[in-house]
């Protein structure tokens, strides 16, 4: 994985396009236009939820070999991208396909494809320039997106039925944008975030967002969205024949857990019509044999027994009979934070704290947050969600996030101040181990109490925060809850 780590995050060309990703497809052979049938999710906040969610029903209800591609990096080797059938992907499939579009590029011979009605549709959206004839060379996250497209098409047995495909950023010119007409083009709430490149308003995102609409693709929008969001969404459909749907507000009894949050119920349901459409389109219908999809109860798809890692990821950290609950959310804006406070409200109620204590649990005391943001996030408007959480007795470690735009813990540490946080609950820690070494000390004295460990701010954040609560922990181990 040295070569992957060697790619810039970005290009830092003057203007981006989807030509990069065409020109390194074309070396091999093609593989996007390979693919199962698509779900494409997009959307501000969700996204992530919706693309488990939908993995987990089409399994559970279909029976489906289903493979999802995620976007955060939250593992050192990066095979973290795909899962099959919400178990993680073997390592070794990532890796065989980083080293074959490796070997393709160095060869550099390309494979045209034949016209593409969608790319012609694409390119008036000014999303392709030069096709694969451009000179431009791949990101890291452009290579890691053909490397997993090319795994799907080639490497994963038995064939996937369904490719559940998360945006990375925006949509119109995202990497992922390269596929065909997908089956299902999903729309999770859009709000504001990296206003630098989507713009700064939640209508301007979804202009961008709405790029992922083909010809032919049917496109189901959630409840609630922002202003004017849901009638850009309706147009950029209508534009290319493409059918609509919003969400309605109200939610069916079966579709609600008391124990879950409202935005994790909305994306539920979400993932249900994802089902329910794919039953209903040609290219899918025969997983379902004919018959209704049986959906399982509502409380069978918790949270904490579905998402994927980075999205209120539940661990066990175990050492002499005593368990100290871990939860990594890469939540980084203020509609994606406020939801995580309402999550881990919910989660404490719901199971009873199961932090630091005997083997069964007990009532928590203490929330520990390990927090790290980037600059371009509105610290003044997250610092002050921050210090509501579990009720103001909160501890929090601000730590920098390794990535060019990462805030620098001490501003961080004064915006929580300045949210009324006291001085003397703030530790700044200058790095990331660091940070873990002190809580791992305060857990291991005996009057540390049921505390729970929350590590957020960043998806940049998560991998190194892991390696580090592993080395800071010795003898402890890391353990998914069942």
């Amino acid at each position: 994985m040295a070569y992957l780590k060697s790619l810039p995050l970005f290009m830092g060309v003057a203007k981006f396009t989807l030509d990069p990703m065409l020109r390194v497809l074309s070396m091999c052979g093609n593989p996007h236009l390979r693919l199962p049938p698509v779900v494409h999710v997009t959307g501000t906040n969700g996204k992530g939820s919706v693309v488990a969610y939908s993995n987990w029903l089409l399994h559970r209800t279909a029976g489906a070999n289903v493979v999802a591609f995620t976007s955060p990096h939250a593992a050192p080797d990066f095979s973290n991208h795909l899962t099959v059938n919400c178990q993680p992907i073997d390592p070794a499939i990532f890796a065989t396909a980083v080293v074959h579009v490796k070997e393709a590029m160095e060869r550099g011979e390309q494979t045209l494809p034949p016209p593409q009605p969608y790319v012609d549709y694409l390119t008036a959206k000014d999303a392709i320039v030069d096709g694969p004839h451009t000179t431009t060379p791949p990101s890291q996250f452009e290579f890691i997106t053909v490397a997993c497209l090319y795994a799907v098409a080639n490497l994963i047995e038995p064939k996937p039925d369904v490719f559940v495909v998360e945006v990375g950023l925006g949509g119109r010119l995202d990497c992922t944008n390269v596929i065909p007409p997908p089956a299902c083009a999903v729309f999770t709430s859009i709000d504001n975030d990296h206003a630098a490149v989507l713009g700064d308003t939640p209508e301007k995102i979804a202009r961008e967002k709405s790029g992922i609409v083909k010809p032919g693709t049917e496109v189901v929008v959630s409840y609630p969205q922002r202003g004017e969001v849901g009638a850009i969404l309706a147009a950029a459909a209508e534009e290319c024949g493409a059918r609509f749907e919003h969400q309605p507000e109200a939610l069916a009894p079966g579709d609600a857990d008391p124990h879950s949050p409202s935005h994790l119920n909305r994306n539920y349901r979400l993932a249900k019509r994802v089902v329910e459409i794919l039953r209903e389109n040609a290219a899918t219908e025969h997983l379902f044999h004919g018959a209704p999809a049986a959906f399982p109860a509502r409380a069978q798809c918790h949270v904490g027994n579905v998402l994927t890692e980075g999205r209120f990821e539940i661990l066990d950290a175990l050492a002499e009979g005593m368990r100290h609950e871990v939860i990594f959310d890469g939540a980084h804006n203020t509609q994606a934070v406020a939801a995580l406070e309402q999550t881990v409200k919910l989660h404490f109620e719901g199971h009873g704290g199961r932090g630091r204590g005997t083997p069964s649990g007990g009532d928590h005391e203490e929330l520990i947050m390990v927090v790290g943001v980037l600059k371009d996030k509105d610290i003044s408007a997250l610092a002050p969600i921050y210090s509501r959480f579990n009720n103001g007795r909160t501890t929090f470690y601000p730590v920098p996030v390794s990535n060019p735009r990462a805030l620098p813990p001490a501003q961080l540490s004064d915006a929580l101040v300045a949210a009324g946080v006291r001085p003397s609950h703030i530790h700044t820690a200058p790095s990331i181990p660091d940070a873990f070494t002190r809580i791992a000390g305060a857990l291991r004295r005996p009057a540390a109490g049921n505390s729970v460990v929350l590590v957020t701010g960043s998806f940049y954040l998560l991998s190194a925060a892991r390696q580090a609560l592993r080395d800071a922990f010795g003898g402890f181990a890391l353990a998914p809850r069942a």
